[in-house]
């Protein structure tokens, strides 16, 4: 996929952050747990003990409705989809903080479901069903894993998890079923992942199948802190291919070639929560696991500082990608440059208000903070042989005009030149007459004397003129012949501008 460069002057921008309080639940209720965060009244600004964090948005508690939230923030990315524009959506928080819940990633089909996902499909359904006279569209989905630092395709039909009939209630994969996804660097495409799945979807339920069957087969697990704790880091991938033919059905002529075919992804991250063996109560292979997870989010908090560094930006300092697969695949693979690079992305910070999570409910408040100095640029990205039309078309006019005005510049020197050699030859002409009529002069006068005509000087005097007038000539008719080609190469750049 090519990207080109976007139009609006305005394309560099942070990495806009929202902070999610959800309500007490029941068993922190029964604890007698209390509200330990706040926040200030329309300001979004939150503020727990002495610590106080300003973000772009924060819903939930005495800030905005968390019904709000879609709106806010995920609504302009799929409008910024349908734009030719990758977006990316980021869930991140401590277990059982609601990431899940809010991202929509454990939806059933059921309407009362208000996460992100589930919205996001009925928004793009919706527009995609107003833009199909004008515009054919193919709507494509994955969903993968990364569990203990491995790769796994959640949509793989041949997993057992798939093995029964279609519609039939699915079975939990047992873990020796399941084959990690091989990762390959190649030059053209960079990191990309071998055979990984990508279903073909044509309306909302459909996508809303495969959504199902990938969550039902994510690794999940029961810990102190949550009954269904995410084990690992899912990513679900819309991407949309769009080709625009509303000016071939209008006899219109479109200005931007470039725009006729694009495609771009909307990225849904629901990160595994950070963890505490001591609060999760963890042991053997479920430490292992939390290990895992929070090696992974350290790296991802890494790569968040350095792109938050304004002076390792300008600098262009070292930014450790490599430091996980997470972050890894974040920037080279399906979601090449969500983190600080060419997406739109947002960051939802999901946070529990119990004061027995304050230790925690702090740390996801500074990883936010965090991500809130990164930069990206967004950029369109269109197919490679609309891009490359679009690039030949701007780099001809561009070099037309560089040409024009570079010979424009030569020609007028050239004129100039031509001019002073005019000049200088008129008074050369003067100075010939007046040397003629001086000659003329000393001939009568000497015949007067008696004296012989001044042969030798008269015969310089008209072979310099012979020379004056040839070089006349001359100058003439360059100076005709440069004012034509002038005039015809201006001809030539208005017509390629009007093309």
């Amino acid at each position: 996929m090519e990207i080109s460069e976007v139009k609006n002057a305005d394309s560099s921008q942070c990495m806009r952050v929202a902070v999610n309080i959800r309500p007490l639940i029941t068993s922190e209720l029964l604890l007698g747990c209390t509200d330990c965060i706040s926040v200030v009244p329309s300001e979004p600004r939150v503020q727990i003990g002495s610590h106080s964090f300003t973000y772009d948005y924060v819903y939930g508690g005495m800030g905005l409705p968390c019904s709000a939230l879609y709106d806010d923030c995920v609504a302009p990315l799929v409008d910024a989809l349908f734009h030719g524009y990758n977006a990316t959506v980021l869930a991140y928080g401590q277990t059982g903080s609601g990431k899940t819940y809010t991202m929509g990633t454990n939806y059933t089909g059921e309407e009362s479901n208000g996460g992100i996902i589930p919205k996001a499909m009925e928004s793009i359904f919706r527009r995609v069903e107003a833009m199909k006279d004008s515009t054919k569209f193919f709507i494509k989905v994955s969903f993968i894993e990364i569990f203990e630092d491995k790769v796994f395709d959640l949509l793989d039909p041949n997993s057992s998890v798939f093995s029964k009939a279609e519609g039939a209630s699915f079975a939990k994969p047992t873990m020796h079923a399941r084959v990690p996804i091989r990762i390959r660097e190649t030059m053209n495409e960079g990191i990309t992942l071998v055979s990984v799945t990508e279903v073909e979807v044509m309306t909302k339920e459909e996508m809303a199948t495969q959504l199902s069957r990938g969550s039902h087969s994510r690794a999940t697990n029961l810990t102190n802190m949550n009954s269904q704790s995410s084990q690992s880091h899912a990513i679900f991938t819309i991407t949309m291919e769009q080709n625009k033919i509303s000016h071939c059905l209008a006899g219109a002529i479109n200005d931007d070639l470039g725009d006729d075919i694009l495609r771009a992804k909307l990225h849904l991250v629901d990160l595994a929560g950070f963890v505490r063996a001591k609060r999760t109560g963890a042991d053997g292979r479920r430490f292992k696991e939390g290990i895992h997870i929070n090696k992974d989010l350290q790296a991802l908090g890494n790569v968040i500082s350095a792109l938050g560094d304004k002076k390792k930006r300008k600098e262009g300092g070292h930014v450790p990608y490599r430091d996980s697969k997470l972050t890894h695949l974040l920037q080279n693979l399906n979601l090449q440059d969500s983190l600080g690079r060419s997406s739109k992305t947002v960051m939802i910070a999901c946070v529990s208000p119990a004061d027995i999570n304050v230790e925690e409910t702090i740390n996801t408040l500074k990883y936010a903070d965090r991500a809130h100095n990164s930069q990206n640029k967004a950029v369109i990205n269109r197919e490679p042989m609309a891009a490359q039309e679009q690039r030949m078309r701007s780099s001809n006019i561009s070099s037309t005009s560089d040409d024009g005005a570079q010979k424009l510049n030569i020609l007028e020197a050239q004129v100039a030149q031509l001019l002073k050699q005019i000049h200088r030859t008129d008074k050369a002409a003067k100075r010939f007459l007046e040397s003629r009529k001086a000659s003329s002069s000393c001939e009568t006068s000497s015949a007067e004397n008696g004296n012989g005509p001044g042969i030798q000087t008269l015969m310089q005097a008209i072979e310099h003129w012979l020379e004056v007038t040839v070089r006349v000539y001359k100058v003439c008719a360059e100076y005709e012949r440069q004012l034509e080609e002038l005039s015809c190469f201006i001809c030539f750049i208005f017509l390629s501008l009007e093309i």
